[in-house]
This record gives C-alpha cells, sequence and structure tokens, in this order.
C-alpha cells in the first residue's frame, strides 16, 4: 500500500548504451495508473525488488542497489554494493529492515553483500564466494552466481549456480556457511546430481523452503526447522520463481505444459487449474479494488510488457490491465540479411522484427532470443538462447506478427547459445556455446532435405571439436568446414585454454581433420576468440582476431595477409563473432574490434565507417545496416568518385577480352569490372557478360560503365581481323653483326648457308628476308623462326609470307626450288604443342616472282605463344627471299 492504494513496484528494462536507462514505475493498481517514473541512472534492468517494513523499496539491478521512499517519492542511487558486480539476482530482508542481495560476478564470484536498513552502508556479507568450492564435500569449484536467496529466523539461505548450484545456510550472526544437502533424486534425474546447475528460485513458506533446480526442472522442498527434505519431487517446473506466496493452504508454480499448478502445502499433492503459458515473477495477494471480477482476494503479479495481471487459480480466471508503463526499446541481440533480401533482427530478451530495405518499412514478430540468424534455400534460421533451440521460418509464406517461427529442435548436448548459423552442400551448419557453467561447444549438422523426407528433425551434434572450446566461427569451403573457436564457455565457466584455435571439419568423414593456433605477427598473448570467417575472391579464407584482419591459404594453412588495425586491442571478445562480408565492391566490411570498417584486400587499407559496431549486415544494393544498441542505423553503399572503363582499342571477331572498370572508393582504385554494369552500344556487335567483352561482328561499339550512380567516359572498341604483331615483319630493321631483329635461325646453319637482310630484292620496302641453303643433300634446309607472340587458346589465326624463288643461272629455273611457311604454336613455358593437322604451306614456283604463301590454324586450348616459321628448301645455291609476313586472328 501506498496513501491508501494498492501499488505496484516494477523496472522496465532500457538501454544505457542508447542513453535510456531502466525506469523503475510505481503503480497505482486500484485506480489504474501510473504515478511516478524515475530514471535508474547508468543501469539496464532490474531482475529483483524487494519491500522492507518501513515500505521502502530496494532495487537490484544490472550492477547497483537503488531505494525508493514512499515518504519523499525519491530514489536514491546507492551504488555498486561489491566490486566486480555483473548483476543482482535477488533481494531479501530480515525483521530488522536489512537487505541481503546476492551477485553475479566474473571476478569476484558469488557473493552476498548486506544493506544496512538504517544507514544504507553496504558491505561483503562474508568476503568471500558462498559456495568457493573448498567446504566438506563440495565439488572444489567456484560458482560466480548466487541466484536466489531466502530469509527465515537469522538464516540467510543462498542458491548458488551455474554448473552444480546448492542451497547455502549462513548464520547472519557468526558467518558460519554450510550446504543444506541434496534431497534424494529419483532415478530419473541421479545423473544430474553434479551438474544441477542453478539453484533458480527459493521461496520460504512457513518453516519451510522450496527450492526450484534448474537444471532438472524439478523443485523440491526442505523444511528448514528439522533441517530435512521432504520425499516428493515436483518435476516439470519452469519459471523464474519456486512458488508463490501462500493463500489458503496453496502455493502455485508454472510449469513446461504451459499450465498453472497448484501445491497444497501440507500434502504437496499437485493440482493443474489452469492455462498459463508464461513464467510466474514475484507477486502477491492482494485485495484490489474496482475489480468486480475478482470480488475477493487476488494473485497479482507483472506481464512481460509490465502490465498488472490478476489471477484467481482456482477458478481459473485472470485479467490483464491495461499496461500503464512507458515501453522502452531494447537492443538488438542479431541481424542478418534473409534470402528474400529483407533484414531480420532480434532483440535481447523476446521479439523480432522484419525490415523490407525496398519498402522502408518494418514487422514486427514474435521471437525468443536468438543470438545468430543464417538462411539456407528460402529458409530463415534462428538459433535461440536458452537450450540452443532452432526455429524456421519459410520467406516464401506470409510472416505470422502474432507466432514465432516453427521450432524445429533443440541442439541438446548442454548447448545453450547458437551464435553461428551459415549453410553449405545443402547443410545447416550451427556453431554454439554450452550453457552455465560448461565448456566445450559443439557443430551441429541439420539436414533440411533428409528431415522433409523422413517426417522429422535429421541432425547429429558433435561437441568438443576442439577440446573445452566453443564454436565462434563456420564456413563451407571446398566440401569442408573450416572453423575458429572461442576459449569461453557459459557464464560460470573458467577458460582451460588461453589461446583460441582454426580447424577443418570433415563433414563427409564426420572428424575433425587438422587444428591449428594461427601465427600472428605481434599477438604472442593470449587471443581467446577467433571469427568472422569468410572465403574471399581470391581463394583465401579470411578470419578476425581481436584488432587484426588476417587472411591465410586453406590448402597449406599458412597466413598470406595480416594487418593489425587497432593494436590496443587485446582479448575481444568471449561469444559473439565479429562479422565479416565481403561487398560487390570486391571490399571486405568488418566489424573487427567493434568498429566498423572497409578494407581493401590488395593493400590492407582500411577506412572506419563508424565507432560501436557490433552488429552489421549488407542489403541486396550494398547498402550497410548497422545496430547500436536500440537502434538500426543505415550507410548507404559508397558511391565511386571517379569511374574509367579501359579496353583494348580493337579486339577480333569472336575474341573475348576482359575489361578494366577502376572505380575510387574511400580514395582507393578499386576493380570494379565484375561489379559495375557496362552498356554496349550495339549488342549485335559485342556484348558483355561478368566483366568480359565479346566481339560478334565486324563493326564499332561504345562502352559505359556504371557503378552506384557514377557513370563513366564512353571509350570506343572496334570489332575487326587483329594482325598480330610481329616484329620486323617486312625486314626493313637490320642489326648488329648481320642479326635479324625479331627472327632467329631455327636449327643449326652450316657454316655457308645464307640468312641476312637483303636489298637484291623486295616486295615492299627496300629490303626482304634473304635464305640460301649451300649444301645440295636431299632434305637439306635453312628456316628462321619470328620471336613468340602472345595469343588467345582456342581462336583461328592465318599466316600469309610473300616468297620468291631464285635461280641459279639467270633465267634458268631449277629443278627442286621450293620454300614452305609453318605456324607452330607453345604454351606458357615455351614448349611446342602438339596439332591435329600440320600448319604448313608450301611453294615450289613460280621462279622468279613474287607469291603469297598462306595457312591457318586454331590454337590449342594451353596455347599461349605462336612462331612463324620461313624455310628455304631449295639446292644448293638458290635463294629464297621472303617479304611481308603476317599473322592475322580471325573470325
Amino acid at each position: 500500500m501506498e496513501d491508501g492504494a494498492n501499488v505496484m513496484y516494477t523496472t522496465v528494462s532500457g538501454s544505457p548504451s542508447a542513453g535510456e536507462s531502466a525506469i523503475f514505475n510505481v503503480v497505482d493498481i486500484d485506480n489504474e495508473k501510473l504515478l511516478r517514473s524515475f530514471p535508474l541512472a547508468g543501469v539496464a534492468s532490474s531482475w529483483t525488488h524487494v519491500r522492507v517494513p518501513n515500505g521502502e523499496v530496494f532495487i537490484g539491478t544490472t550492477s547497483k542497489v537503488f531505494v525508493y521512499s514512499p515518504e519523499t517519492k525519491q530514489v536514491r542511487d546507492l551504488g555498486i554494493p561489491i566490486p566486480g558486480t555483473g548483476s543482482i539476482y535477488s533481494l531479501v530482508h530480515d525483521e530488522e529492515g536489512n537487505v541481503y542481495g546476492g551477485i553475479y560476478s566474473p571476478t569476484a564470484g558469488g557473493r552476498v553483500f548486506k544493506i544496512d536498513g538504517q544507514t544504507y552502508e553496504m558491505t561483503d556479507l562474508l568476503g568471500r564466494p558462498v559456495d568457493n568450492g573448498e567446504a566438506p564435500g563440495d565439488d572444489g569449484k567456484s560458482e560466480m552466481y548466487v541466484r536466489s536467496l531466502a530469509y527465515h529466523n537469522g538464516y540467510l539461505y543462498a542458491g548458488t549456480g551455474s554448473a552444480n548450484g546448492r542451497v547455502w545456510k549462513i548464520d547472519l550472526a557468526t558467518k558460519e556457511t554450510a550446504s543444506i544437502g541434496m534431497p534424494e533424486l529419483p532415478d530419473a534425474y541421479k545423473s544430474k546430481e553434479n551438474s544441477m546447475q542453478f539453484v533458480y528460485g527459493l521461496t520460504v513458506v512457513g518453516d519451510e523452503l522450496y527450492v526450484f533446480w534448474n537444471g532438472t526442472f524439478t523443485m523440491h522442498v526442505y523444511n528448514m526447522k528439522n533441517g530435512e527434505w521432504r520425499d516428493k519431487t515436483i518435476e516439470n517446473v519452469r519459471g523464474l520463481l519456486a512458488v508463490t506466496p501462500e493463500h489458503n493452504g496453496k502455493v502455485y508454480t508454472n510449469k513446461r505444459d504451459k499450465y498453472m499448478w497448484e501445491i497444497d502445502v501440507e500434502t504437496l499433492e499437485e493440482r493443474q487449474v489452469m492455462y498459463f503459458d508464461g513464467s510466474i515473477r514475484s507477486s502477491a495477494w492482494l485485495h484490489v479494488a474496482n475489480q468486480p471480477e475478482f470480488p475477493g482476494i487476488a494473485m497479482v503479479t507483472v506481464s512481460y510488457d509490465g502490465a498488472a495481471v490478476l489471477y484467481d487459480p482456482p477458478n481459473g480466471k485472470m485479467r490483464q490491465m491495461n499496461a500503464l508503463v512507458d515501453s522502452q526499446a531494447i537492443n538488438i541481440q542479431a541481424l542478418e540479411t534473409g534470402p528474400d533480401g529483407k533484414l531480420y533482427m532480434s532483440s535481447y530478451g523476446d521479439g523480432g522484427a522484419q525490415y523490407d530495405p525496398a519498402a522502408n518499412r518494418f514487422v514486427n514478430f514474435p521471437l525468443p532470443q536468438s543470438e545468430g540468424i543464417g538462411s539456407l534455400g528460402d529458409t530463415v534460421y534462428f538459433g535461440v538462447y536458452p537450450k540452443a533451440q532452432i526455429l524456421a521460418y519459410d520467406t516464401t509464406t506470409p510472416l505470422s506478427t502474432t507466432a514465432a517461427p516453427a521450432h524445429l529442435f533443440d541442439v541438446g548436448e548442454a548447448q545453450d547459445r547458437p551464435f553461428v548459423v551459415t549453410a553449405g552442400a545443402g547443410k545447416l551448419y550451427i556453431g554454439t556455446i554450452p550453457g552455465y557453467g560448461e565448456l566445450g561447444g559443439a557443430i551441429t549438422v541439420y539436414d533440411p532435405d533428409a528431415s522433409a523426407s523422413e517426417g522429422r528433425p535429421v541432425y547429429e551434434v558433435f561437441r568438443n571439436v576442439v577440446e573445452n572450446q566453443s564454436i565462434s566461427g563456420l564456413l563451407y569451403a571446398n566440401g569442408l568446414i573450416y572453423g575458429s573457436t572461442t576459449v569461453h564457455g557459459g557464464l560460470g565457466s573458467v577458460p582451460a585454454a588461453d589461446k583460441a584455435k582454426l580447424f577443418v571439419w570433415d563433414p563427409a568423414a564426420k572428424r575433425k581433420a587438422a587444428e591449428w593456433e594461427p601465427q600472428l605477427e605481434g599477438k604472442s598473448a593470449s587471443n581467446g576468440m577467433i571469427s568472422g570467417l569468410t572465403l574471399g575472391p581470391d581463394g583465401l579464407i579470411w578470419a578476425a582476431m581481436d584488432g587484426v584482419i588476417f587472411a591465410f591459404d586453406p590448402v597449406t594453412k599458412e597466413i598470406v595477409k595480416s594487418r593489425n588495425l587497432y593494436p590496443s586491442v587485446t582479448n575481444y571478445g568471449s561469444w559473439r563473432p565479429i562479422h565479416q562480408r565481403w561487398g560487390a565492391d570486391g571490399l571486405l566490411y568488418s566489424d573487427v574490434a567493434g568498429r566498423l570498417v572497409a578494407l581493401n584486400p590488395d593493400t590492407l587499407e582500411f577506412r572506419e565507417l563508424s565507432p560501436q559496431v557490433v552488429l552489421f549486415t549488407l542489403d541486396e544494393q550494398d547498402n550497410v545496416y548497422a545496430a547500436k544498441a536500440t537502434r538500426l542505423y543505415k550507410y548507404a553503399a559508397a558511391r565511386p568518385g571517379t569511374l574509367t572503363v579501359a579496353g583494348p582499342g580493337h579486339i577480333a571477331v569472336g575474341q573475348s577480352v576482359p575489361l578494366t572498370v577502376a572505380g575510387e572508393l574511400f580514395g582507393w582504385d578499386v576493380d570494379l569490372a565484375s561489379a559495375a554494369t557496362i552498356t554496349v552500344s550495339d549488342p549485335q556487335i559485342a556484348v558483355v557478360e561478368n566483366g568480359i567483352l565479346t566481339g560478334l561482328q565486324e563493326g564499332t561499339v561504345t562502352l559505359t560503365a556504371s557503378f552506384r550512380g557514377t557513370v563513366s567516359q564512353p571509350v570506343t572498341v572496334e570489332i575487326a581481323d587483329v594482325d598480330l604483331d610481329i616484329r620486323n615483319a617486312g625486314f626493313e630493321e637490320t642489326g648488329a653483326h648481320g642479326a635479324i631483329p625479331g627472327w632467329s635461325l631455327a636449327g643449326k646453319a652450316k657454316p655457308n648457308d645464307i640468312a641476312e637482310i637483303s636489298s637484291d630484292r623486295f616486295a615492299s620496302g627496300d629490303r626482304s628476308l634473304k635464305l640460301v641453303n649451300q649444301d645440295n643433300g636431299a632434305g637439306k634446309r635453312i628456316a628462321v623462326q619470328s620471336d613468340l607472340i602472345e595469343v588467345l587458346p582456342e581462336m583461328p589465326y592465318a599466316a600469309s609470307v610473300k616468297l620468291y624463288l631464285d635461280a641459279r643461272d639467270k633465267g634458268k629455273p631449277v629443278a627442286d626450288s621450293a620454300a614452305e611457311i609453318r605456324l607452330a604454336f607453345y604454351d606458357a613455358e615455351g614448349g611446342e604443342l602438339p596439332q591435329q593437322t600440320e600448319a604448313a604451306a608450301r611453294i615450289d614456283g613460280p621462279i622468279g616472282q613474287w607469291t603469297e604463301a598462306a595457312v591457318s590454324s586454331t590454337a590449342p586450348a594451353a596455347a599461349r605463344y605462336v612462331r612463324l616459321f620461313i624455310i628455304n628448301e631449295a639446292q644448293r645455291n638458290v635463294a629464297v627471299y621472303a617479304d611481308d609476313a603476317s599473322i592475322v586472328m580471325k573470325e
């Protein structure tokens, strides 16, 4: 009661990083109105409130304690109770108004603090963790949580967790501490006796303590007067508390069957009373005014949206009042682009959103807290905390705004948080963090096709792929899974290693094929998480650790490239991976070290686009969407400052050549040939596909490139037969000591053979090539060969040379006068390639005049070069002259 009215005290969660702290509210439930609200500076949420005998309300938040006075109507910030406090989960009070709180702390451990009811002085009650693992009969492991508290007759009962929680009895006068032991567990739960997880709820009813363990989903009743457990196990319990306060000899709890159950406090007999798909929170039995449907005492609690709810469990009645408190946005927890081009988001808590970039429209839908989101085919998959649940939504069907996506399966194997959801070769690969107090994550392989065929989820779970480490990155490439780890396990666990690993998983053999620690320069200290695995267009696998982005060869596993963008950042991250995504512009976008950056993979230059970003995605237009606390920010895709398209001035009909499109992005010259749109003025003459220009018929076209609104200047390309560049094709150039530039002897010449530039005869210009064979033997010849000339494989080529057969005596023809030209193709190493038919042309007349010899051939698939041979096969002392050599690439 406050000022004569029944009031409810509740705190709405906020996001301090978004400038929206949690808000404490005072609600008049008799008259259904909000009386007042108070921001709780610097905190995000509250798990617990307690009202002490003088009416003051103490508020336990994520790190601090506040107190509200119903007299002054003000809230006072009492500060952090114990250094290292991560969250305050439970508050209780004694008869004198002193308050006791239980904390979670990864550094200080699970401790209890005391607040003096008169002075508000806060002290560490025991000066150590409650469950430090050292008590006689304890498991030797210190627990980081005091998850629940209860007070009774001078004793404090503390429920610990997260791995194997117990109930500890603390004598407030002497500070002596002892475990109250364990109840006798039914056979079905005995295997869990050393992995009970949390004592999630404690409720005092008379002289009895109701104890709820979430590891077994069971509740047990301990008699604090005689120190014995009652012989009863209440099964299938879920929720935030053990039971409600007692009313008419009954208490109430909620179960996983989505019903509220009544428990008789004398007999512990149970009865299902009404549908209840939720979790009972703090509650009280009150006579609420102005509620004709509840004329007597009603159970009053609060819903997740901050509305007061009235229940009459014995009669199955319920009424939810209007939510009078102002709602606040909560942080975005996961963000991914779906196969339909829409963005999918999960909040920290319950709630999902779909954003359509094309329509600029958000749609909210029910979704449990998803840690990771991925897609396969048309389906979006959500990796949900807790219990590593996998949900699915078919994007070809309407999105329900009233029902969550379909639940497929729980991973099991003590897994809890699926931060990595990716796909490859028709299967979904899920990387998980284990549950509270656990080490050892898992890879889960889900087969949607087999699941559809068998009518049930078909999946396999492989835990401890890297011993005692969790999965923070998965990438399907080359028929293998490349993975990375974090040394961190579930909350409340202590890492068993100080360096994360990379590994290779063989999905066919279902085993690990390799595991190693990347050797990064300047990173010899502990590196707790490697993540951000992505396959680059260069065939390398890119990853990130702390402030470093690096790339390794998937075959040799050697690091090929790396840069430490933020050298001051160390031991970055525990669970949430760094995200790395390739833009159509060929740049790598990353939230390495919690900053949004663009990286040039060729030069490793980078540009920071925004600080404080741990979630982002790209839409189909390469716009960047970054989540910052409760807000989604859009960064338009970077537009090139300049854009140029370049290619050959001419190509042959049938020839295909790559074009170069260079754009200026972030001050860098970036190759945009595969991403830009290249327009051809006449597609009947030439076409461009994937940055490759192909000539179709003779003619001239102009090419124009455009990318993200920037348009290049046009360039002109002529499509025609292409003359290859033969050096000294007309034999006009002479060299020192009789050398013929661009040509050389083919084979060994005889002492008196002649191969020289001559002005005796010429078809054009002033000179020609003169060849004289001084050997009169059969089959003897002299030949020259051109230098190697680059060609394109599988393209047709035609060669021609003008030849002149001379006579020994003027005017008298010589028998067996002959000359030949030949084409030969070579591979990249200069080795001659075989051809199906010899590419040669021979002439043996007429004597004494210029005659053109021609030959055609298609370059083999491995061809990179061609040579042209000119050969004199005439008898001794008969000259052959050659001029105007040519090689043309034909259609």
